[in-house]
């Protein structure tokens, strides 16, 4: 039995890509909340559970609300590199150079905060206003400075260790999505170890460089069983594992098939590629027959938005 499913047609999400593209320009971008609106609308209505169908309730005027405050907080970080960059070189009483040298370090440990603080923010919006048909609610309930710091330090040490450090950073996170991702009075568990992890990474890395790339088709499908065959759902103390059924072949024709759309297209198949992807890995997630939402949350469970609610 799928945990999750979706029906996605190429073909629409271009149409609806596309309308949406039109609208982003000719407002000059001030459109594109109500775009993204329309796309997780879509993408959530193409989507089922094993008892219901999902739909995104997110409303128009948070979006706008979070997409002007996405906006000051990233201006407010490039004035504050700019401002720091320059109090440091004076205090040091260093020229100009000395500055120069200084603000992209800034600039980046900045801008790498505000992407931490963004995807926390996004991924909450999204799946707090995520439910199914039956009216069972997702909820997101990680606080804001742990996930920025998870992802942070994550990011910096894999950067750091040459990639090295990515298995860890991986496991960490999916740990802290799991344990803080909720379906109704289910919970997520994540069991994965880095260790276990580490050996396929190394050799799949070395065998993609060694290949030119082919190996590449291997280790997307490990990095993708790794992720779900080590996720369990728990419900009133019984715990029921994911299964990924994602092989070599199916690996292959979705890589190999996206690319080839992509390159033919110049890029203007995305659309297709992101259904083909989104239609392919659902198919292969499993989860054993007889499960059963037993409950649902009320909407009063949800926790309540932040001041901050970007929705890119």
């Amino acid at each position: 039995m799928n945990i999750l499913a979706f029906q996605t047609s190429g073909w629409q999400l271009f149409r609806i890509r596309f309308l949406n593209a039109l609208a982003i320009l000719f407002s000059i971008g001030l459109a594109y909340p109500w775009a993204k609106n329309r796309e997780l609308r879509y993408l959530a209505a193409c989507a089922s559970t094993p008892d219901a169908s999902l739909r995104f309730n997110g409303s128009l005027k948070t979006f706008y609300s979070g997409f002007l405050q996405s906006w000051i907080l990233c201006f407010l970080i490039l004035a504050g590199s700019v401002a720091l960059g320059i109090l440091v070189g004076k205090k040091q009483q260093a020229d100009l150079l000395a500055v120069y040298q200084l603000f992209p370090f800034i600039l980046v440990t900045g801008l790498l905060y505000f992407t931490s603080v963004l995807l926390f923010h996004a991924l909450r919006y999204r799946i707090n206003h995520l439910e199914t048909s039956s009216q069972i609610s997702f909820r997101f309930t990680a606080g804001q400075s742990d996930f920025a710091g998870l992802y942070f330090s994550g990011v910096l040490l894999s950067q750091l260790t040459l990639s090295v450090y990515f298995p860890w950073f991986l496991t960490r996170m999916l740990r802290y999505m799991a344990k803080n991702t909720h379906w109704g009075n289910v919970t997520f568990e994540f069991t994965g170890s880095a260790k276990q992890f580490f050996p396929t990474y190394i050799k799949g890395v070395l065998l993609s460089v060694l290949t030119l790339g082919i190996y590449s088709i291997w280790l997307y499908k490990d990095f993708f069983n790794y992720s779900i065959n080590h996720l369990q759902l728990n419900q009133d103390r019984q715990s029921i594992p994911l299964t990924s059924q994602l092989n070599t072949l199916d690996a292959f024709q979705l890589l190999v098939g996206n690319a080839i759309i992509l390159t033919l297209s110049l890029g203007l198949g995305y659309s297709w590629v992101k259904a083909r992807t989104l239609n392919t890995l659902s198919k292969s997630i499993h989860l054993s027959e007889g499960f059963l939402l037993k409950e649902a949350l009320t909407n009063d469970s949800i926790p309540k938005t932040s001041w901050f609610r970007p929705t890119l």
